[in-house]
């Protein structure tokens, strides 16, 4: 028998430039997005960003976010191609590769997931 290991994470972040806020509510399962709330006060871009997110994140393993994270942090920077499906919407953020101090604005909810998995991956492994 497999126990079934469950966290909840919660984390605020903010974003200096813009003063945007996020708090995001994880709930994971055996590696994988089991729940996720955010409650959100930012520029429209961290709301595109935030959004797109949490409307494809339920079901994912926690590597697959981390990948994720280092996809659209690529696209940003480096002008790299946007993530695969499910998370293809993000292409709509690549314009904001030339604005470097938007960055964070769009990066926000990710920072704050990421934060997440990492608190609940630390209390796995003890």
């Amino acid at each position: 028998m497999v126990a079934l290991t469950i966290q909840m994470q919660h984390q605020k972040n903010n974003a200096r430039f813009c003063g945007s806020t996020v708090t995001v509510d994880l709930k994971v399962e055996n590696s994988t997005i089991i729940d996720f709330s955010h409650e959100i006060c930012a520029c429209v871009l961290g709301q595109a960003s935030s959004s797109i997110l949490a409307n494809h994140i339920i079901g994912q393993k926690t590597q697959d976010l981390k990948i994720l994270y280092e996809i659209i942090q690529h696209m940003l920077i480096k002008d790299g191609p946007p993530p695969s499906p499910p998370f293809e919407e993000f292409a709509c953020l690549k314009p904001i590769k030339n604005y470097q101090t938007r960055h964070a604005s769009v990066m926000l909810t990710f920072d704050a997931v990421i934060d997440c998995i990492k608190q609940i991956e630390e209390k796995m492994n003890g």
